[in-house]
């Protein structure tokens, strides 16, 4: 059980560290979407990962450590596509690595996150990721706040809202 996680936010000199995740995340997506695809030179994209890095107060990045090494991200920027809200802080990516899931690192970190970004949360979750959907009703029934979970259709596809809002907001 790995008992020291730690979430740092990036910058623009962590951006090949986070690519690199993001190859492991999207892979494991890949699965559940099948729109996914590689690009010819054998990688994933993912166009906004720079506008994490710029150093904007709307979008934020941030590095997961466990015991020290490397073990995952958030992406978080302010409004979600889900909500007319805002304000709100959108988780649009969280990642663990696949050997660490399980050991609570993820619910540590999404606790974490939360606690950073301060203010009214969303994670937005498809239902074909059960696994994940799974993993979010675990981490949210830690949470200290008022939670509501909502039905989200942005496409054919159903998806699943947790809106979280800590105690001291109307």
């Amino acid at each position: 059980m790995t008992t020291n996680v730690s979430l740092q936010e990036a910058n623009a000199a962590d951006a090949a560290r986070l690519d690199n995740l993001l190859q492991l995340y999207i892979h494991d997506l890949s699965a559940l979407f099948p729109h996914v695809e590689l690009s010819d030179s054998g990688r994933y994209t993912y166009a906004p990962l720079a506008s994490y890095l710029t150093g904007v107060p709307e979008r934020r990045a941030f590095l997961l450590r466990a015991d020290g090494r490397l073990a995952g991200f958030a992406l978080a920027r302010r409004g979600s596509p889900a909500l007319p809200e805002a304000e709100v802080w959108d988780v649009a990516e969280f990642f663990v690595l696949r050997r660490l899931r399980g050991a609570g690192v993820g619910r540590t970190a999404a606790l974490r996150l939360w606690e950073q970004l301060g203010g009214a949360c969303t994670v937005r979750v498809s239902n074909a990721n059960v696994r994940a959907l799974s993993f979010w009703r675990r981490a949210i029934a830690e949470y200290r706040g008022k939670v509501r979970e909502l039905s989200w259709s942005p496409s054919t596809e159903p998806w699943t809202v947790f809106h979280l809002q800590p105690n001291d907001e109307t």
